[in-house]
């Protein structure tokens, strides 16, 4: 493959689109602020109590912020767990347990693991903002063992990580876990640019994001962490003998 080429199909953002009207035609009845106050008292994290609703973690942050409204349905989840939380039915140790588990329904009620997780192309990954614009993108299915109610696929392309990863490999993502120094990750650019590399925090207190493949034919990558939209650790590999 020509070296000389891009790594991956980088692909430029899309137009962001408006949001939707009917969402900006309602109000949450949700106590923004007892929310906040409820998630700490129990000592959950934003990201636990998103695995708990199912939803990720940064949709969460928007919601808690006022920037996003939530579906009827979630907003339904939410004030069922404030109600919970709000009459000491919930514990930390249970959520905490549950966080961890397969997505529940409504907060005591764990529901079977997925067995097959939504796989993308590389293109959408690239229009991609976060999770959430994944979810519609779905063009096949893989099975996982993978226990992130929010696990994706996504079809690498590019001879960057060779040979330990080929282009049209699946590789599974948990986008509710953070990465770790030397986990393999898809990592989203602000500026649109998607790459699968090896990712490491460097600088002071982590201010920078260093990006490595695993072809020596090419160079370390180093940004600033507020140049990164996402970076998702990869879970597991699927590789298919014929291509």
């Amino acid at each position: 493959m020509d070296n000389s080429s891009s790594e991956e199909n980088i692909v430029s953002p899309g137009n962001s689109g408006t949001e939707n009207e009917n969402e900006e035609a309602r109000a949450t009845v949700i106590d923004l602020v007892k929310l906040r106050k409820l998630r700490k008292g129990l000592r959950l994290t934003q990201a636990e109590l998103a695995a708990l609703l199912g939803i990720h973690r940064t949709y969460l942050v928007l919601i808690e912020k006022g920037k996003k409204i939530p579906s009827p349905r979630l907003e339904r989840q939410i004030l069922d767990f404030m109600e919970k939380a709000e009459h000491d039915t919930l514990s930390p140790q249970s959520l905490w347990v549950q966080s961890r588990q397969p997505r529940v329904s409504g907060f005591g009620l764990v529901q079977p693991a997925a067995k097959k997780t939504p796989v993308v192309s590389w293109a959408a990954a690239g229009h991609a903002r976060a999770y959430e614009d994944l979810a519609n993108q779905i063009e096949e299915t893989v099975e996982t063992d993978c226990k992130d109610p929010n696990a994706f696929a996504i079809i690498i392309e590019g001879d960057s990580m060779e040979p330990k990863f080929y282009a049209g490999d699946r590789i599974i993502f948990a986008p509710n876990l953070e990465p770790r120094n030397g986990d393999v990750a898809i990592v989203k650019l602000s500026d649109g640019r998607v790459y699968f590399k090896y990712y490491y925090r460097t600088g002071v207190e982590g201010s920078k994001v260093k990006l490595v493949s695993e072809n020596p034919n090419y160079n370390p990558m180093e940004f600033d962490k507020g140049e990164v939209a996402f970076a998702y650790p990869a879970w597991e590999v699927k590789r298919r003998l014929r291509r």
